[in-house]
């Protein structure tokens, strides 16, 4: 967690993501991320939870446990949601439709801005679309 708060106080500063990271299919059919291949290391995800219900988060800069409470605003919309252990760190989760904002921005390949924990980070859009639209249709969303 430590790390990921480092990483988002570079990249505030910097504007830029690390090399490597991407839009990619995590596990087909079940989840996306913005992040490196093959690793937890990732700035924001997408999921197909049950087969049918979708979520997104990433690593939270809130510092908390798991448990309620977390709140994310996601290209401009407010959502409330929990905090989970995912990976090797502590995620934000939220619950989301497959018509929201920031989904049609990455079927469209454009980014959104996400703000959780006091961070404020840009999420690019660039390669979005070739793995969130099989994962909506996966997901029974499409």
């Amino acid at each position: 967690m430590v790390r990921f708060a480092a990483m988002a106080v570079m990249l505030s500063a910097a504007a830029a993501w690390p090399a490597g990271f991407a839009w990619r299919t995590y596990v087909a059919h079940e989840q996306v991320q913005f992040g490196r291949a093959e690793s937890d290391e990732r700035a924001f995800w997408i999921a197909c939870d049950d087969g049918k219900t979708l979520s997104a988060g990433g690593p939270s800069a809130a510092g908390q446990s798991e448990g309620p409470g977390a709140a994310a605003k996601i290209g401009g919309r407010s959502y409330a949601g929990h905090y989970i252990e995912r990976g090797d760190s502590i995620n934000f989760e939220v619950r989301i439709g497959p018509d929201e904002p920031f989904i049609r921005s990455l079927l469209r390949n454009r980014g959104f801005r996400l703000e959780e924990g006091g961070r404020a980070v840009s999420i690019p859009g660039k390669g979005a679309a070739k793995v969130v639209a099989p994962l909506l249709k996966a997901c029974g969303s499409a």
